[in-house]
């Protein structure tokens, strides 16, 4: 257990990062990245590749409390210094509800695809992380307000959640048109190696406030997995170089779906279900597992000058930590392979045209984690301006969060194309972590007018 703590937070760093979802991207058909909302869809080009390494850069975050106003509202200056004084209560009132954080980026190492006849073959190489943390208001409160006053013989229901999946993605992607053009049907296969993994199966706690000497009554239920194709969990080896590239035997299989429909020539419908699939982790992995879930035992806290006065460094303070409390909570620890889920999402759109360039978007779009849904609702205007412009602007509404602005646009000179997308203009803007993020990149398309002029050949019924 020794680089436990040190491969959690390798992979908790990544909130740092800022990121997006793809509720503006789904409808801008001039990109070729509308093909990962929903692999039904396609770029307007014959020939596409994107510039390796740049041809989609996409970091996301979002949450439902976390946003960078109220914790600097929660921070005084000290008069005469440059320190602070932290208002615990303005803090408790940030996390006085269930607290989730979505962290996700993706990076295209590289992206081509091109037409043959009714058909449209993809192939990308993409390295993607994908975080959910889910962390119950009872926990906040026991935080803030201790085992005293209105907690006294109180009982706090824990089910908290952290999975990070990292993983390269190898894929192959197909669309086929059918009656005429007007249904059009798309999937993606993937090979997938794993990097990195923190899963929570269980993460089932109680604690109950003693009234007469303010200890805690503990229950638990938990279940950890941790896996690592590059950090070493046991020791402290350096990380493997070599296993960025592949040679650890953590792999898996993925498959994201798509289907477009033509209802009207102004009218279409489309949904997608995207990372279904599996990745196998039997390379350097490690298990955490209650050895007596559900029974009760008497926790009288933990002095930490014990853990850090007597050792030599941080990072031995806190294996000793971990271990403590591994001791304390009954963790039993072992090396079993063991099969992780890809964090699935999916999309429920409509399109409809205003004009050949112009159109209006509406869209759904949900994912699952720890028996909860978060859901988002997309409104969005659409067009193509000419060969050279791609625009869209949206609306979005999503859990505990109702003012999203988004906003993509795609520069095409020549072969040349420049693009950007947000789900949260105003996010990225003020820095408020509920919603921000970006995906940008450059690629290079080719027969986009000869193929236009086709598209312009089929008229709109007035």
């Amino acid at each position: 257990m020794k680089n436990l703590i040190l491969t959690t937070a390798m992979c908790l760093s990544i909130f740092s990062m800022n990121a997006q979802s793809n509720l503006t991207l789904y409808h801008m058909q001039s990109l070729p990245q509308v093909t990962y909302a929903n692999p039904a869809h396609v770029s307007d080009s014959r020939f596409f590749i994107g510039f390796p390494g740049l041809s989609s850069v996409n970091p996301n975050i979002s949450s439902n409390g976390l946003a960078l106003k109220n914790l600097n509202d929660a921070l005084s200056p000290i008069e005469g210094s440059d320190s602070f004084n932290l208002e615990v209560d303005k803090l408790y009132k940030i996390f006085n509800k269930d607290l989730y954080v979505n962290a996700n980026i993706s990076l295209d190492i590289l992206h081509f695809g091109f037409r043959v006849g009714q058909t449209y073959w993809t192939f990308n190489v993409s390295d993607k992380v994908k975080t959910r943390v889910d962390v119950p208001t009872d926990l906040f409160e026991l935080i803030f307000e201790g085992n005293g006053g209105n907690n006294l013989g109180q009982t706090f229901e824990f089910d908290p959640g952290i999975d990070l999946i990292h993983s390269r993605e190898y894929a192959l992607g197909i669309q086929h048109s059918l009656m005429d053009n007007r249904l059009r049907i798309g999937g993606r296969a993937k090979y997938l190696y794993g990097l990195n993994l923190i899963n929570t199966k269980r993460g089932d706690m109680s604690f109950t406030t003693a009234e007469d000497d303010f200890t805690y009554l503990v229950t638990s239920d938990l279940e950890v997995n941790l896996a690592s194709s590059v950090f070493s969990l046991d020791s402290n080896d350096h990380p493997d170089s070599k296993n960025w590239i592949y040679g650890a035997n953590n792999h898996g299989l993925g498959l994201d779906l798509g289907i477009s429909y033509d209802v009207s020539t102004r009218f279409t419908v489309s949904a997608s279900l995207l990372d279904l699939g599996f990745i196998n982790w039997k390379e350097n992995v490690n298990n955490y597992q209650s050895s007596n879930p559900n029974a009760e035992f008497e926790f009288r806290g933990l002095d930490l000058k014990e853990y850090f006065q007597d050792s030599n460094t941080i990072e031995e303070g806190l294996a000793e930590l971990t271990d403590s409390l591994a001791e304390i909570f009954g963790l039993d620890s072992s090396s079993r392979s063991f099969r992780t889920g890809l964090m699935s999402e999916f999309y429920i759109g409509g399109d409809y045209k205003l004009s050949k360039n112009h159109g209006l978007g509406v869209l759904f779009y949900g994912s699952f984690y720890n028996r909860k849904l978060y859901p988002a609702m997309t409104l969005s205007f659409n067009s193509r301006i000419k060969k050279i412009l791609g625009l869209s602007v949206s609306y979005s509404i999503m859990k505990d969060n109702l003012y999203n602005l988004g906003l993509g646009l795609s520069i095409n000179g020549g072969s040349f194309q420049y693009y950007m997308v947000s789900d949260n203009l105003i996010g990225n803007a003020t820095a408020s972590i509920k919603n921000i993020g970006v995906r940008t990149g450059i690629n290079f398309t080719f027969g986009r007018r000869k193929w236009e002029q086709k598209l312009d050949e089929k008229p709109i019924e007035f």
